[in-house]
Parts: structure tokens; sequence; C-alpha cells
């Protein structure tokens, strides 16, 4: 642990996937306890899940070791055997101090070992957040990302709506206090997201609906449309994107 001492010491840690260095005082307190963190999960080999939203597929893991700006993860492979390229994004949830944990983060390298793990190599991330009840990260969206949305209520009703987070798996969504009455908890609705390009309308169960920030809570309803599936996909990835760019401070 010599290197780690060194480490919190100087300062000297890389800020993140890009060529910079963190400032001469030191590291944030924030990234101080990240990997304090990341630490003590390789020291004890905690398990965890890594989840690909390219491929739409997850993999049971063990956190094995830090090395300078990189978290090693041995991971079995399952129905789904793919060598995860540089750049790609992942997620990794775990339990930590009995809490779901979860982090953001893109991939250094992968590669195939003797006993048919995949060992992966990714970038040591900036900050750790609390996991939804759902255990799957919600990439929180930023103000500049130039996504729309329309939530359509079961009478026919059409209202726009502000992303708050999103997964392919479910949103959160701000609306007018207004049009809070329109809809109910347990009712299937259907949002349609539009950013650039991409565009897709998905069936989704109102889970919750807080009144006090006039937030719902959507869970997307499985569907076989192929296309839609992909748009999902390559929007999440554009928000993943955006986010690891703004944490990370990249240009």
């Amino acid at each position: 642990m010599n290197w780690f001492k060194q480490l919190l010491s100087d300062g000297q840690v890389k800020d993140g996937p890009g060529d910079g260095y963190a400032e001469s005082q030191g590291m944030s307190s924030e990234h101080r306890r990240v990997i304090e963190m990341l630490v003590l999960l390789c020291t004890g080999n905690y398990q965890n899940m890594v989840s690909n939203t390219e491929l739409g597929a997850a993999w049971k893991g063990t956190f094995d070791r830090i090395e300078d700006t990189s978290i090693f993860v041995l991971v079995e492979l399952n129905e789904v055997e793919a060598l995860l390229d540089p750049g790609s994004f992942c997620t990794v949830s775990f339990t930590y101090d009995k809490r779901s944990q979860v982090f953001l983060t893109t991939v250094k390298r992968s590669g195939l070992l003797e006993d048919g793990r995949l060992e992966i190599e990714l970038f040591v991330p900036d900050a750790v957040h609390a996991a939804g009840r759902r255990e799957l990260y919600r990439v929180p969206l930023l103000l500049d990302i130039p996504i729309t949305a329309e939530v359509s209520n079961p009478s026919g009703d059409v209202f726009p709506a502000r992303v708050q987070d999103i997964n392919t798996s479910g949103v959160r969504v701000k609306i007018d206090e207004a049009h809070l009455n329109l809809v109910n908890i347990g009712e299937q609705i259907e949002l349609t997201l539009n950013l650039g390009d991409l565009s897709t309308r998905r069936a989704a169960d109102l889970r919750h609906k807080d009144l006090r920030n006039s937030a719902l809570g959507l869970h997307f309803l499985e569907t076989a449309d192929t296309v839609a599936q992909q748009q999902m996909r390559l929007i999440v990835r554009e928000a993943e994107r955006c986010y690891l760019l703004r944490i990370n401070r990249m240009d």
C-alpha cells in the first residue's frame, strides 16, 4: 500500500480518462473518499455487478486491485461473451457498508484470463453514488444536453416533460405542476424522447409521483421493437458520455 500513501500525500493523481493531473494542492475530499473506498473493496475482493449499456448486458464481478488511475475488475462471463473496447461505458454496482453503491466509468482495456474470466481495466471514477432500489444506476441528465420529452396519458393528453435521470430501464422526469392531476400511480403512459437525430417512444408504468417537485418515476415496459431498443441505448450512451465529460472536466 506504499503507492497509495504516496498518492494521498502528494496529490499527483490523474484527473480521470484525460491527460491532465489534479491541481498540486491535492485531490478533492470526495475523490480521496472514493480512492479509500476502492482500496478497501479491492483488499476484500468485494463482489459487484458490471453493466454495459451498448450491449445491454451485465456480469457478476469481483474487485481485484487498484493501480494509479485504474481499477481492475474480474468478471464471470455468461450468455453474453464480449471483450469491451477502450472507451466503452460501464456502471459498476456493489454493496459497501450495508448500502448499495454504484459508479459510472469507462474501459481502458479488457482481456481474457486463463481461467475463462474477463479482466477489465477501468478508469478510477471521480464519484460514487447511492444506488436506487433496482440497483441500476440512472445517469443524471445535465441541463446542456438538448433532449426533449413528452408524456401522453391514457386519456390522450400530451404535455412536455424535463428528463432528470435515465437508463435503459426507466427515467425520472419533471412536469409542470398543473399537469400532475393528469396522471396517476399505476397507469400505463407513453414517453417520447428526442435527442438530435435520435427519437423513441416507449410505454411505461408510472411507479411514483412526487408532489413536492412535480416529478414522475417511470419504468419502461418490455418491447420487441429492436429499433426502439437501439434508439434508447444510444440516448443513454450520449447521456453517459456527457456526464463523464463533465465530472472528469474534459473538453
